[in-house]
């Protein structure tokens, strides 16, 4: 059993707006994810990573009001179902069928689960690379894009708010230990 670390972890999102006329991408990150990562020792393909959580009221932008935005609005964090971010994951393909302790890594891995976003939940598909797993120590990079119209998130009309892309750019950088 491996817990993923706070400290070594993180997830983030990126998007693309027009922002007072200017092109601008942004980066929302926290590191306040959790979840555990249980692998049999007798073969890593049967991995099994359960629910992984996101504190999404502690995504951070570089701008404060974007912030409040967030929280507030599109993500409406307040509401006692939309404070987590969570992903079940409900398949891991790419693995090979040996004993931990015969494998060396990178593998690419696709991860499958069912993604739930301020209440809606839709299956998605994570591209990822298991770069290592250990006696001690997993390590993972995952990402998938998605569309805020699917979870139904709306964006606010402001006046210095040209657009806002519809697809966003879900990343996940795992470390988890025993």
């Amino acid at each position: 059993v491996y817990n993923i670390s706070q400290v070594e972890s993180e997830t983030s999102f990126t998007i693309d707006e027009v922002l007072r006329g200017e092109d601008t991408r942004v980066v929302g990150v926290t590191s306040e994810i959790g979840g555990v990562v249980r692998v049999s020792m007798d073969d890593v393909s049967r991995i099994d990573f359960g629910t992984v959580l996101a504190n999404a009221r502690t995504f951070k932008t570089d701008n404060s009001n974007r912030n409040a935005a967030i929280n507030n609005v599109i993500l409406q964090t307040g509401e006692r179902d939309n404070e987590f971010v969570r992903f079940q994951v409900t398949n891991v393909s790419g693995l090979p069928n040996l004993p931990l302790d015969e494998v060396e890594g990178p593998w690419e891995v696709d991860i499958v689960g069912n993604l739930t976003v301020s209440g809606v939940t839709k299956q998605v598909k994570f591209d990822g690379v298991l770069e290592s797993i250990d006696d001690d120590r997993l390590v993972l990079s995952a990402q998938t894009m998605i569309t805020r119209s699917e979870f139904g998130l709306v964006i606010p009309e402001l006046p210095f708010i040209a657009s806002v892309d519809n697809e966003l750019i879900l990343k996940v950088n795992i470390v988890a230990q025993k």
